[in-house]
């Protein structure tokens, strides 16, 4: 094998490893702006997301073969408040008692 051939393969071996490189980059810096745009835009979103799985029907129920009724979709009200953002506690659970 001859200079001419070594110094081709190796310039080839350069460019294929740039490219790859570059590759990924261009991927690192897509999931960057992603979670950038997640981070910024990302209250909005999960606000639509909790109005759209209200408005969602009931499932129908899960029966098994036999017509025996495995599980059902049964409707929540979740309640929960942050103690931190109350002023005086004392009062917020004086209105529950």
């Amino acid at each position: 094998m001859n200079m001419d051939a070594r110094s081709g393969a190796t310039s080839v071996v350069k460019s294929r490893i740039g490219l790859a490189a570059g590759l990924c980059a261009a991927a690192f810096s897509i999931i960057v702006a992603r979670l950038v745009e997640v981070m910024v835009f990302g209250a909005s979103l999960a606000v639509t997301a909790d109005a759209d799985a209200a408005r969602q029907p009931m499932r129908a129920d899960f029966v098994d073969r036999n017509g025996v009724l495995v599980a059902r979709d049964l409707p929540v009200s979740d309640l929960y408040a942050t103690p931190a953002a109350f002023w005086d506690t004392d009062e917020a659970r004086a209105g529950v008692d």
